[in-house]
């Protein structure tokens, strides 16, 4: 029987998306990749991120390439200080090229009992909207409290965002 006579082997749509990516360490240096691609329209999401650790200090940059929201090339930066064992703070913003602006920054921290249980997460986070051609600041404020399941695992008990 040859599998070009089977029904159940009849393909019209090949390919559908496509996801690649990368990562490489260097001591604390971190590069890496992702290329999300879908066939049927052409369109694409690109991530290369640069990300530096140290033991209380992270800082990462991002360049971020996603045709399917009008063409948009951004990139982003991160920054975290661990200030003990329990508290982490940090800060970010998106920066936009099209539109030559942050359209999207954030500040948070989370607090880590010496248990390692659970956590509680706070953060406050401004972003761009547009409605109706106008633009507006959308304006989150957000607390999470996280278990640890398996001793490897934070998940989201609940989460509030005003």
């Amino acid at each position: 029987m040859n599998s070009n006579d089977d029904p159940e082997f009849d393909f019209e749509d090949r390919l559908t998306r496509l996801h690649a990516s990368f990562g490489v360490n260097i001591g604390n240096l971190s590069l890496s990749g992702s290329e999300y691609y879908f066939h049927q329209s052409g369109e694409h999401i690109s991530d290369f991120s640069l990300t530096y650790n140290q033991a209380y200090f992270n800082y990462g940059v991002s360049y971020i390439y996603d045709s399917f929201s009008s063409q948009r090339r951004y990139t982003k930066h991160d920054l975290k200080f661990r200030l003990s064992d329990m508290i982490e703070l940090r800060t970010g913003h998106y920066y936009d090229f099209e539109k030559k602006s942050v359209y999207e920054s954030y500040v948070g921290g989370i607090y880590v009992p010496k248990n390692n249980c659970w956590k509680l997460d706070i953060e406050y986070r401004q972003k761009d909207q547009i409605k109706n051609n106008d633009l507006t600041k959308d304006q989150i404020i957000s607390f999470n409290f996280l278990l640890n399941y398996n001793a490897k695992t934070f998940g989201s008990l609940f989460g509030i965002q005003l």
